[in-house]
């Protein structure tokens, strides 16, 4: 049996979800190659800097196990959801729920530089804002919140009548009132 339209849809939406992650932990681990001398640098100039340090790679290692775990789980969700398994449509909502929340203090978490210094800023000030490259907090929130609008549209898509059509078991229970009617049309069919 083909999946409808809608579960469709939101099994290659679970598929987007898992190539936007995959972006993210490529995106952090670039960051994270960046941090180590960058920190190094920072240290050098501010030996009080190793809480501020410590944090960025907190959040970079945030970003990566989320992105990660992220990947893995959408591209098992694709691939679950198309099937008509009663179970399928809760977990995927449990789960998308779960990704979205995990998103959501990633994006609010904040121990990342986002702002340049200022032309009066101290060096020390510019060395911090170089823990990261430049680039990494503007896409890493893009690509968060593009992440997040997947994981919501693919969670609403799989509310639809027709996912709940597609997901509801077969009856077991048989109505005598049926049998009975199926048993004369085939006693009518048969000539009795």
């Amino acid at each position: 049996m083909n999946p409808p339209t809608h579960v469709h849809r939101a099994s290659v939406l679970l598929a987007g979800c898992a190539v936007l992650a995959g972006a993210i932990v490529v995106i952090a681990m670039l960051a994270w190659r960046h941090l180590g001398p960058a920190g190094i640098r920072y240290l050098m100039a501010e030996p009080d800097g190793g809480v501020a340090v410590h944090l960025v790679r907190a959040a970079l290692e945030y970003s990566l196990v989320v992105g990660t775990a992220t990947v893995l789980i959408t591209s098992a969700l694709a691939l679950v959801v198309r099937r008509p398994l009663v179970w399928a449509r809760w977990v995927a909502w449990c789960v998308l729920g779960a990704i979205a929340v995990l998103l959501l203090l990633g994006l609010s978490a904040g121990d990342v530089p986002l702002a340049a210094p200022g032309a009066h800023a101290s060096a020390v000030d510019g060395l911090f804002y170089d823990l990261v490259p430049h680039w990494y907090p503007s896409v890493s929130a893009v690509l968060g919140l593009a992440l997040m609008v997947l994981v919501l549209t693919a969670a609403v898509l799989l509310t639809r009548s027709s996912a709940a059509d597609y997901y509801r078991p077969a009856s077991s229970v048989q109505d005598p009132r049926w049998a009975a009617f199926v048993e004369a049309q085939q006693r009518r069919i048969a000539g009795d």
